[in-house]
C-alpha cells in the first residue's frame, strides 16, 4: 500500500513540476501525501485493522 502510494507520489510531482498539470493534481498530490502518511501511522499489531481507501 505504502509502495503504491509512493508511486503515485512520485508520477503527480513529475506531472506538476515539469508544468503538465490538466486538472487537479495539486491536490491529488496533497490527497496522496496524506493518505501516506496515515498508512505510516497504522498500529500493524492491532486486529481488525481497516486501512482508509486510496485517494
Amino acid at each position: 500500500m505504502i509502495d503504491e502510494a509512493d508511486k503515485k507520489i512520485a508520477i503527480l510531482q513529475y506531472i506538476i513540476v515539469l508544468d503538465l498539470q490538466e486538472s487537479n493534481e495539486d491536490q491529488q498530490l496533497k490527497n496522496w501525501k496524506k493518505h501516506r502518511i496515515l498508512l505510516t501511522s497504522v498500529d500493524v499489531n492491532r486486529e481488525n485493522i481497516v486501512f482508509s481507501d486510496n485517494p
